[in-house]
């Protein structure tokens, strides 16, 4: 997949999770989400945490990862072959 459409599926599928109403979620969880998003798009390896082990920080993008890949999981499922 080129750039351009890569950084746009990631952004709609990052979209479609934020962008309606649901629990408020801290922006270290969101920038997990995006990496869980980002490298699955790519099929790349997910990069380390940006934040210090143990933080609540750490603690938080981890648990973004997580929704991330369900996300993503969630597209593939539905897409229409």
């Amino acid at each position: 997949m080129d750039e351009k459409k890569a950084i746009t599926l990631v952004n709609e599928l990052f979209n479609k999770a934020f962008n309606k109403p649901r629990d408020p979620r801290s922006n270290a969880y969101k920038a997990g989400v995006r990496a869980a998003l980002d490298a699955r798009v790519r099929r790349e390896k997910i990069g380390g945490c940006p934040y210090s082990p143990g933080s609540a920080e750490s603690d938080a993008w981890f648990s973004g990862l997580e929704e991330g890949k369900s996300q993503y999981k969630d597209y593939l499922l539905n897409l229409k072959v």
